[in-house]
């Protein structure tokens, strides 16, 4: 376990990361080199760390089907037979 006592201790909420995924804003470069500095102490509960990647996994899925809804609608338009057999290749791959 990191010993934190001589270090400024913070706590990461789940909004720090929704407002900033790349983690590349003013702040989170301060953070980083105070960190690397050990001046600082991060801390990052179990439960937000869940949280966090829930709502990202949330997110890919959302994406996934509008990738799959729109390659359902490519495949009711009139396409060459070769778009089509891509298409359809596509779409199985998304059904796994």
């Amino acid at each position: 376990m990191l010993l934190c006592a001589n270090m400024i201790n913070i706590i990461l909420d789940t909004n720090i990361f929704t407002k900033n995924p790349k983690l590349d804003n003013a702040a989170f470069s301060s953070i980083k080199g105070l960190a690397k500095a050990n001046k600082l102490c991060i801390h990052l509960p179990y439960i937000i760390e869940n949280e966090y990647l829930s709502q990202l996994r949330e997110n890919y899925f959302k994406d996934i089907h509008a990738i799959k809804n729109s390659l359902i609608r490519l495949e009711k338009k009139k396409l060459s037979l070769d778009l089509v057999s891509e298409t359809k290749s596509l779409l199985k791959k998304t059904k796994k």
